[in-house]
């Protein structure tokens, strides 16, 4: 580290004089959870793109950031990189909690006693729940045609064969959603 600026400072708890000077490894983890390397920042595969990396604060806290680099090459022949990272923890924290309300979500979908499909424009079907697999008698429904007709009413009945190949009915309510 060359020059590190006064939010890099205050983000890691680190005065300048303790980073400038240093490898990147002493506050910087690569993808692999080790030390990062000036060299693995400056495979071309990592520059003009942002990266995922986790920082380390002077008490140990690991701080996800995003992090954009650019090749510097000076008159003398020396190369090295700029790096520009982002605090991401907020980013990461709201992932994690829609990943959790989606899961519940679905959990609750799944285990509804209506049966929930979601076909595309072509009738194949993209999603089905337990029960329309349970209605259908069949558990590999998902990305098979609905061959069924249905007709352009908010809702109808058609018929259903059940596991025990009994016929039954069921209530059939169209939604179109986009998304």
């Amino acid at each position: 580290v060359i020059n590190s600026n006064r939010s890099l400072c205050t983000l890691l708890g680190y005065n300048s004089s303790e980073l400038n000077g240093k490898e990147i490894g002493h506050f910087c983890i690569g993808k692999d959870n080790s030390a990062c390397t000036i060299e693995q920042l400056l495979d071309e595969s990592d520059i003009n793109k942002q990266v995922e990396l986790v920082f380390k604060t002077s008490n140990g806290e690991k701080i996800p950031m995003l992090g954009s680099f650019s090749r510097l090459s000076s008159d003398a022949g020396r190369n090295g990189i700029i790096c520009t990272a982002t605090d991401i923890r907020q980013l990461k924290d709201t992932e994690f909690k829609l990943k959790q309300v989606s899961e519940g979500f679905t959990g609750i979908v799944d285990d509804s006693i209506d049966g929930i499909m979601v076909l595309d424009e072509d009738g194949t079907i993209l999603y089905a729940n337990n029960t329309v697999r349970i209605y259908f008698g069949n558990d590999d429904i998902v990305n098979q045609k609905f061959d069924r007709e249905i007709g352009t009413s908010d809702t109808q009945e058609i018929d259903i064969y059940r596991l025990d190949w009994g016929i039954g009915t069921a209530l059939v309510n169209i939604q179109e959603i986009t998304w």
